[in-house]
């Protein structure tokens, strides 16, 4: 199979609720092209590996599945680590495991905007909110509008709902190392912040996930 132009990355532990949801999420995506996508399953003490051993089963034909199911719990940021360090393709997106993808176009949207716009490193986009009933709410995590944001805006607020981003994929030995400090617990906005110093940030006012 070719090199993948895009990894999908899933981390969960202990989300057997909610696993089926946010990986048949992934499955719907509309995409034509190789997908490598990536789950790490941090040791859960639930049903969540039966969950997905038997979800896997059902996995698309361009879809490339490595899934790791770790025997000893290696924490939220270690596990992040590595499985940021299995994927290969040229981008990236992120999806954890009770979280989930509510519009089957949204890689190919976000890949067509990154494709197309090589300067920018990252493009993102609004969520619901969710209850852990799947219940949505008239939340709004942010009111993205579509346009460029700037590194100073993921200081001012939760600028990125972390299951709507694509980015590129070009992490080295020092973006891992910072995101090994143990003074770093979200592990997610430092990302962020690494990717702003890799090119331009891009926000979409769709709706393409959704944040438990």
């Amino acid at each position: 199979m070719k090199k993948p132009l895009l990894s999908i990355l899933m981390i969960t532990y202990n989300h057997e609720s909610y696993i089926e949801q946010a990986i048949k999420g992934v499955f719907s995506q509309k995409v034509n092209f190789p997908v490598e996508f990536v789950i790490s399953n941090d040791c859960s003490t639930d049903k969540t590996h039966q969950k997905i051993e038997e979800i896997l089963k059902d996995s698309p034909e361009n879809f490339t599945i490595k899934y790791y199911n770790h025997t000893e719990n290696l924490g939220m940021m270690e596990n992040f680590i590595f499985s940021l360090k299995q994927c290969h393709g040229k981008y990236i997106a992120l999806c954890e495991g009770d979280d989930y993808w509510i519009d089957n176009e949204k890689l190919k949207k976000q890949l067509y905007f990154l494709e197309s716009n090589p300067d920018f490193s990252l493009c993102f986009s609004n969520s619901i909110i969710v209850t852990e009933l799947d219940v949505p709410t008239q939340l709004d995590l942010v009111k993205l509008e579509s346009k460029e944001y700037f590194e100073s805006d993921l200081f001012s607020s939760w600028l990125i709902p972390t299951a709507s981003t694509l980015f590129i994929n070009r992490f080295n030995e020092e973006d891992y190392k910072i995101l090994k400090d143990a003074r770093v617990f979200f592990g997610d906005i430092i990302v962020f912040l690494i990717l702003a110093n890799k090119g331009r940030l891009f926000g979409m006012k769709d709706y393409t996930s959704a944040y438990r």
